[in-house]
């Protein structure tokens, strides 16, 4: 791991409480994407001292590369859109879903999948949860689309029709977060995370998000050369931010769906 995200989780863990997954399972999905491998290295070091047993999955090559970053974990390798690889996995009291892409490129290489990485695999998840265990759903901002404003409180919704461009993705997360809700209402500790742009150490080189795109050609071009007039404002969330909100949403959290996101 990086000193620097050594350091940022350095500066975070004195903000999250893990003290009530002692003796917990834990299963984290997406562990080797950007935020994932922020979460695994939240709970990583707590793992011994707590007698955890923390599992983590990964539909990448990056293999024994991931396995030597988090040894004390146990590392499952597979496609979670296949239901033939859910039979051989124990249950667990904490699952967070954090699969997916962030990247509208990649998330809409194959929508079908990207559907159902929130919709089919979510409710295989919840199979594998423990009747008094936690679940968070990390979703999204896009389902704000349509929206004109610039504060969206959690009760609103967008208003973006199944045939948008990025439908497959904001339509799967919707749907992903009504399946949520239908088992909150059969008793499931059950949150909702509308997580917006995250950034920091630890993207990947191949990202094509546009900040990351920005970086890379100043780094390779020096000249920053906008595709556009450069009107649109974001708002950026630093990741380090975003996982301790995650870890305080899944532990402590109060209601059910939650924005993350910068001010």
């Amino acid at each position: 791991m990086s000193k620097l995200i050594y350091d940022n989780i350095t500066d975070v863990l004195p903000n999250i409480d893990f003290s009530n997954l002692k003796n917990k399972r834990i299963l984290i999905t997406g562990a080797s994407g950007l935020v994932g491998v922020y979460m695994m290295s939240c709970i990583e070091r707590f793992v011994e001292k707590n007698n955890l047993s923390v599992w983590c999955w990964i539909n990448n090559k990056l293999g024994r590369q991931f396995e030597s970053l988090f040894e004390n974990c146990v590392v499952i390798h597979g496609d979670i859109t296949d239901n033939t690889n859910y039979s051989v996995l124990p249950r667990f009291d904490v699952i967070i879903h954090a699969a997916g892409y962030g990247q509208p490129g990649k998330f809409l290489e194959d929508k079908v999948k990207t559907i159902k990485l929130n919709t089919d695999s979510t409710i295989e998840l919840f199979k594998l949860l423990n009747e008094d265990g936690k679940f968070l759903f990390v979703s999204t901002s896009e389902l704000y689309n349509g929206l004109d404003q610039t504060n969206i409180a959690e009760e609103q919704i967008g208003s973006s029709n199944t045939d948008h461009p990025r439908a497959s993705y904001i339509e799967g997360k919707r749907c992903g977060e009504a399946i949520c809700y239908a088992h909150k209402d059969l008793g499931y500790d059950v949150k909702i995370a509308r997580l917006s742009l995250a950034y920091g150490p630890g993207t990947k080189r191949n990202d094509k998000r546009v900040l990351n795109s920005l970086i890379q050609r100043g780094i390779q071009e020096d000249n920053i050369k906008l595709m556009d007039g450069g009107s649109a404002i974001r708002t950026y969330c630093y990741v380090s931010d975003v996982v301790e909100m995650l870890w305080n949403i899944v532990l402590h959290g109060k209601h059910t769906v939650y924005n993350v996101g910068g001010k």
